[in-house]
């Protein structure tokens, strides 16, 4: 092996050095891009760290095809028999503090599917020129912890043009996180719309009982599912099995870089665009929590409450409130009583009014505080604003 020995490297037109080094062996670097993508938000996935769980810690008994949530922006899909709890971890490599997990409290037969997705919309995805003679290439990298080791696939579906393209990896250690790293090659056929919509959806697949065809490992108009697992090994087959991922990054192309760590500021901002947690009732009440709006008597029995967001949400959402006539609180001119009925008017991507009967008749014209009275309130009962792809 030879090395060179250099002080600088400069391009034969550049007027400065692009890399200096320095005599403990340190260098200096003037950087655009790292592979092709700019050198900060390169990772277009968001909370891939799965800091960010607003709901849930996690879900059991799953044994059905619904869509769960086991950290903001990712969904746990479970259409195979048996049953598993999905669940929001501290469990993670160095460098992390969380993942997310399926594991197997009941095994089923071998048909079916599972897996990990996330949906990302178009507009964060111009970037990779797809449709173009421009194309990139895809980066992807992540952590995986799995009792059962084997071929893994991973596939991504393109929605607005319904084609797919599947990559097959591997998990060589048994109960160790290992990092991995998938290319997906460039798509000149099929650009994607720029908008607010899902046009892409990224699955890290667990379990595909039912294969056949051939993989797409070159992007392919889609036509059935039987085709996007083929080669999964069953990670899911027994008591006790289970995979987990963290630290999931998709970049523009052909070099994954490391994990962009992103602050918890940022990525909950982020998060809040497609979901705003107000209030989530633990194991012990709170006692009375404010609402966070001024409540006004928009008639004798009726009442109104006009709240802001954080950041701008993705469409006007819709609300998320528990049922019951005791587990809200408005205290209008010296007087407290309970409302219920509860629902969304004027809803708008900053901002949405919720309202509610009263239990009793007030002046309208009135304001007053409203709270959460979270004693009547049962764990796991939220309040939140959603505008999920």
């Amino acid at each position: 092996m030879s090395t060179l020995k250099v002080d600088a490297i400069r391009h034969n037109s550049a007027t400065s050095d692009a890399i200096t080094t320095a005599s403990d062996g340190t260098c200096t670097a003037k950087l655009t891009s790292v592979g092709g993508a700019g050198l900060s938000h390169r990772n277009v996935l968001r909370n891939g760290a799965m800091t960010i769980h607003q709901r849930v810690d996690n879900t059991t008994g799953i044994n059905d095809t619904q869509n769960y949530f086991v950290a903001d922006g990712w969904y746990y899909n479970h259409g195979a028999n048996g049953t598993v709890t999905a669940s929001h971890e501290t469990d993670s490599p160095d460098g992390f503090s969380n993942s997310i997990k399926v594991t197997v409290t009941s095994a089923g037969t071998s048909s079916g599917y599972a897996q990990f997705y996330q949906k990302i919309e178009g507009q964060d995805l111009q970037r990779f020129a797809k449709g173009s003679s421009g194309a990139k290439k895809f980066a992807v990298s992540f952590y995986i912890k799995s009792k059962v080791t084997g071929n893994f696939v991973l596939d991504l579906y393109d929605g607005d043009n319904a084609r797919s393209c599947q990559q097959i990896y591997t998990v060589n250690q048994s109960q160790t996180w290992e990092r991995k790293t998938v290319i997906i090659p460039a798509d000149t056929t099929g650009a994607w719309d720029n908008d607010n919509n899902a046009s892409l959806q990224i699955y890290w697949k667990v379990f595909a009982g039912t294969q056949s065809g051939t993989l797409h490992t070159t992007w392919q108009a889609h036509t059935t599912n039987a085709d996007r697992g083929v080669g999964q090994v069953n990670a899911i087959a027994s008591n006790g099995d289970y995979v987990q991922i963290t630290g999931c990054q998709l970049e523009v192309g052909d070099t994954a870089t490391s994990f962009e760590h992103k602050s918890y500021t940022e990525e909950i901002a982020k998060c809040q665009r497609y979901y705003y947690l107000i209030y989530r009732r633990g194991s012990s009440s709170d006692g009375n929590i404010c609402i966070g709006g001024v409540g006004s008597c928009y008639t004798a029995t009726s009442i109104y409450i006009d709240l802001g967001f954080p950041t701008q949400m993705r469409v006007a959402p819709t609300l998320e409130v528990p049922s019951g006539s005791t587990k809200f609180q408005a205290c209008v001119a010296a007087a407290c009583q309970t409302f219920d009925n509860i629902g969304i008017v004027h809803s708008q991507k900053n901002c949405s009014g919720i309202y509610g009967t009263l239990s009793s008749s007030r002046t309208a014209g009135q304001v007053g505080n409203t709270m959460f009275q979270t004693s009547q309130w049962s764990e796991g009962d939220r309040c939140a604003f959603i505008a999920e792809l």
